[in-house]
């Protein structure tokens, strides 16, 4: 289902936030919101749940200005939340990295 919404993107510019184990920090208003948005669920889930590889880009609406995040994986403790789940080194990267 991902590879089919992902052609219906379309030619539309994307933005990495995130890679499966790079966390980097933003200083830029869209960025930051998404390093808050990562730190929430991180602590949201009781330090059980780190989203990774997020990537956005900017919706097909002219009407206003809105970014669409999507291709999201996670890591988790037990390391069973699917394709790219690193369990506990997952979680030990963004806590490494994140600022």
């Amino acid at each position: 289902i991902t590879w089919l919404i992902e052609r219906e993107r379309g030619d539309v510019q994307l933005r990495k936030y995130s890679g499966t184990l790079d966390h980097p920090s933003y200083s830029d208003k869209q960025g930051a919101t998404i390093n808050l948005f990562q730190h929430y669920v991180y602590l949201f889930s009781e330090k059980t749940l780190v989203l990774a590889d997020i990537q956005a880009s900017e919706s097909h609406d002219k009407h206003s200005h809105t970014c669409i995040l999507f291709d999201l994986m996670s890591h988790t403790i037990n390391g069973e939340s699917g394709a790219g789940d690193h369990g506990e080194q997952g979680i030990k990267s963004f806590v490494d990295q994140h600022k």
